[in-house]
């Protein structure tokens, strides 16, 4: 299974629902990670019995991202270095989540 990124009307809910949560410059980080989360494609996967969601680039060969649990975080510098939600978790969860954001990024 999969779901297409390229959805401007969720990346529109996402940031409208965000605009009133972090403070600006937060939220300016997080619109160019919505932005960039329409570039990548969400798969399931069962490996011997074994659930696990990956986050690919679109037209990309490699294995993307890999989430074994869904309130897994991704490990990716963006998240690491900014501490909010990268555009891997967006793709995966499909929701704005405050709570993936470090509180420095609270208004």
């Amino acid at each position: 299974h999969q779901l297409e990124g390229k959805n401007k009307s969720l990346n529109y809910n996402f940031l409208k629902e965000a605009a009133t949560k972090p403070n600006f410059n937060s939220f300016l980080i997080f619109e160019k990670e919505v932005n960039k989360s329409s570039d990548y494609v969400m798969r399931y996967h069962n490996d011997n019995h074994r659930e696990f969601i990956s986050i690919q680039k679109i037209n990309s060969e490699s294995s993307g991202r890999i989430f074994r649990k869904k309130d897994d975080r991704c490990n990716c510098t963006i998240r690491n270095a900014y501490l909010i939600m990268c555009c891997h978790e967006i793709c995966k969860d499909r929701c704005f989540d405050l709570t993936k954001f470090d509180i420095k990024h609270h208004q």
